[in-house]
C-alpha cells in the first residue's frame, strides 16, 4: 500500500492495492481493536485532521489512543509488506476437567486470534488471545458479543497452548469471516471423546 500509484504496472494492480486492500485494512483493524473502539477512532482522526494533508501514522497515533494498545506492528505489516494470514489448529486435547488447545501461525502475517470453544451441550465461550506486540488485550465491550482475553501470544513463536477449564469438544477461529484466513479448512478441530483422567493408585496398607 506504501507504493506510489504512478508505479504500478497495471490499473487493475493499483485498484486492487488501493482500495480493496484499503478496506480490508480498517476491517482487519476492527478485528484487531474491535468494531465499536475502530469507530471511536475514525471519529477522532477526522477530528484531528480535517481540513489537513493527514499521514498514515496519524491514523496510527487516533487508533492507538482510542484502542490504548500499540498498532505499529499491523501498520507496518499491512503498509509496508505483502504477507498474507494463515492460522490453523493443530490439536484438541480434553483430559479430566481441562482442555488444552494447540494453534499455529502458518502465514507470516501476525495477527491477535479470537477462538471459539463449544462443549458438548452445545454451550459456548470465545477467548481473544492479544499479541505480545499490542502491550495489551482488546477492550472489554469493544465487540458485539462477550470474550474473555487470554494471555498474550509472543509473535516470534509459531505456536500457542491454550489451556482452559472445563470439558470442550470443539474449537474454532472465532472470525466470523473477519479475520483475513488464507486456509479455512484448518481452522477447527473436533474431539468427541474427551481423555478420562486415570484413577490414582491407592498404596497398600
Amino acid at each position: 500500500m506504501s507504493v506510489h500509484g504512478d508505479h504500478f504496472e497495471t490499473n487493475r494492480a493499483y485498484g486492487i492495492t488501493a482500495y480493496s486492500k484499503g478496506e480490508m485494512f480498517l476491517q482487519q483493524l476492527g478485528y484487531v481493536i474491535g468494531d465499536t473502539t475502530m469507530r471511536q477512532g475514525l471519529l477522532r482522526y477526522f477530528d484531528a485532521c480535517r481540513f489537513k494533508h493527514p499521514m498514515p501514522v496519524d491514523l496510527e497515533r487516533s487508533m492507538e489512543k482510542a484502542s490504548g494498545l500499540e498498532l505499529d506492528w499491523y501498520f507496518d505489516e499491512w503498509i509496508n509488506t505483502t504477507r498474507v494470514t494463515d492460522y490453523g489448529v493443530d490439536t484438541l486435547v480434553s483430559a479430566g476437567d481441562s482442555t488444552q488447545i494447540r494453534l499455529r501461525r502458518l502465514g507470516a502475517m501476525v495477527m491477535p486470534v479470537d477462538v471459539k470453544l463449544t462443549d458438548a451441550k452445545g454451550d459456548s465461550t470465545v477467548i481473544s488471545i492479544p499479541l505480545s506486540l499490542m502491550r495489551g488485550a482488546k477492550p472489554a465491550g469493544s465487540e458485539h458479543f462477550s470474550f474473555n482475553s487470554a494471555r498474550p501470544w509472543s509473535w516470534p513463536d509459531p505456536t500457542y497452548t491454550l489451556r482452559v477449564p472445563g470439558v470442550w469438544t470443539k474449537v474454532e477461529l472465532f472470525s466470523a469471516g473477519r479475520l483475513a484466513d488464507m486456509d479455512p479448512s484448518n481452522d477447527r478441530k473436533e474431539n468427541e471423546a474427551p481423555v478420562p483422567m486415570p484413577k490414582a493408585k491407592r498404596g497398600k496398607n
